[in-house]
């Protein structure tokens, strides 16, 4: 029995084509589509190249013998594979699309939680899922909601009930403009323009925030001219070139504190990273993206010299100098010995200019006593001043700011003593004086005299 198939080819195509157009039309009015596909391709391509970092510097740390470093790279290393396989939050991430939030910086979503909550953020649980759940299925899924006031607000999920010890999701925005801008107006006024990156732990697991560094500005003498200095660096970056400068000196030279004043006189903020940040791979991916975010006038790398690998030191200058590009900020690195900085380092391009600090004229170590003296309402004479000046010979200001506290509470012939003994304590003594010391020791007592010691390092005859 034959069956009749009714057929009408001109039909299929007209229906068809109208699909095709729909689906074509669709994609017109969703150009982001493909975007939004890449930045997820990209971030997971980024999350393996991080765990990969981790792998190679725990590598290092085993041929260092270092243990220390080799349980904190692996702990690091497990916080970047459970964040590359991290669980999916299906409902919460579905309640987020319908209040028509989008998840941003996705690699900086511990460090911004962790920031927020330093800073006394209000927060509050918006949604759990276990209340649209029947009863005996509750997975634990929450939402937490930071507002930042002016009507902006950032959420994270995680799966770890009614409180949030860190967020495995997010953070999760309305407007990413909007954020950045607000997230950089709560900041300095929570915390001000210098800013560093601190680490909190939490478990087993170190996490990163940003935290307040307090350099006191006001008080600063040096032999570098700072005027000539800025006057350079704005004029070059007017003709639309970026300077990296390179300070090098004794710790407690000033150096921190320099770059602290030029971040005033520009108007904008400091970005303190320290050797231990730099040297971590997370650590580098978040100042980074925080240099993108905070937008500081000035990043400052402190003790360069300090990182276990000189290829690191390389490694983050590079990386910074591409993520500052054309914009107008100022790359400064620190560092005690020149000796210890690669030589690719040292050439322009890299750094620009170097700065050496010197040790402190007598006249100028005096004029940091008597400022820190009226700080500290000490009443010395100009002859105690002189004194102490001499005596405080290859001191930097850290010193004698410490030597101008005591001042306060200590008789000035007992606090001569005790600079004496902090000279020799930080290796400060000179070689002739010290044989000239050791001689002192050698000689032989009167008979019938002895000897008392009053301070470290003098001694007071009694008959």
């Amino acid at each position: 029995m034959t069956k009749e198939i009714n057929f009408d080819f001109g039909t299929y195509v007209e229906k068809n084509s109208t699909s095709l157009d729909c689906r074509l039309r669709e994609d017109k009015e969703k150009p982001e589509a493909h975007r939004v596909r890449r930045r997820k391709i990209m971030r997971i391509v980024s999350k393996i190249t991080t765990v990969a970092r981790e792998v190679l510097d725990i590598y290092s740390a085993v041929k260092r013998k270092d243990p220390i470093s080799v349980a904190l790279g692996a702990l690091s290393t497990y916080g970047c594979v459970s964040e590359l396989f991290e669980g999916q939050a299906p409902q919460a991430q579905a309640h987020l699309k319908e209040m028509g939030a989008t998840k941003a910086f996705p690699m900086m979503c511990a460090f911004i939680f962790h920031t927020l909550q330093q800073m006394d953020i209000p927060s509050r649980r918006i949604w759990n899922s276990g209340e649209n759940k029947d009863e005996g299925e509750n997975t634990q899924e929450g939402i937490e909601e930071f507002d930042l006031g002016n009507n902006i607000k950032v959420w994270f999920i995680d799966s770890s009930g009614t409180s949030m010890d860190g967020p495995e999701h997010g953070p999760y925005i309305m407007d990413a403009q909007k954020f950045v801008g607000r997230f950089s107006e709560v900041v300095e006024e929570k915390l001000g323009k210098i800013l560093t990156i601190n680490t909190i732990l939490k478990g087993f697991e170190e996490f990163y925030y940003l935290a307040p560094l307090r350099i006191p500005t006001a008080l600063y003498i040096c032999h570098i001219d700072e005027d000539a200095l800025m006057a350079r660096i704005s004029d070059l970056q007017k003709l639309g070139f970026n300077r990296s400068l390179l300070f090098f000196g004794p710790p407690g030279i000033g150096k921190t504190t320099l770059a602290a004043r030029l971040a005033e006189r520009i108007g904008g903020r400091l970005l303190v990273a320290s050797c231990s940040t730099l040297e971590n791979s997370r650590g580098r991916s978040i100042i980074e993206d925080l240099v993108d975010i905070i937008d500081p006038s000035v990043v400052l790398m402190d003790d360069l010299d300090k990182m276990w690998r000189p290829s690191e030191m390389l490694e983050s200058m590079e990386r910074l100098n591409r993520k500052i590009g054309d914009r107008k900020r100022l790359l400064i690195g620190t560092v005690n010995s020149l000796a210890e900085v690669p030589e690719p380092l040292r050439r322009p391009g890299r750094f620009d200019e170097i700065v050496e600090f010197y040790p402190l004229t007598k006249d100028q170590r005096k004029n940091i006593l008597v400022t820190y003296a009226k700080e500290f309402g000490v009443k010395y004479t100009d002859r105690e001043f002189n004194k102490l000046a001499t005596l405080t010979d290859n001191m930097t200001g850290a010193y004698l700011k410490e030597i101008a506290l005591r001042a306060s509470v200590v008789p000035f012939v007992p606090l001569c003593a005790q600079v004496d003994q902090m000279k020799r304590v930080c290796n400060m003594v000179d070689e002739e004086d010290g044989e000239e010391k050791q001689k002192v020791k050698k000689k032989k007592r009167r008979p019938g005299s002895r000897t008392e010691t009053v301070t470290p390092g003098r001694a007071r005859r009694i008959k």
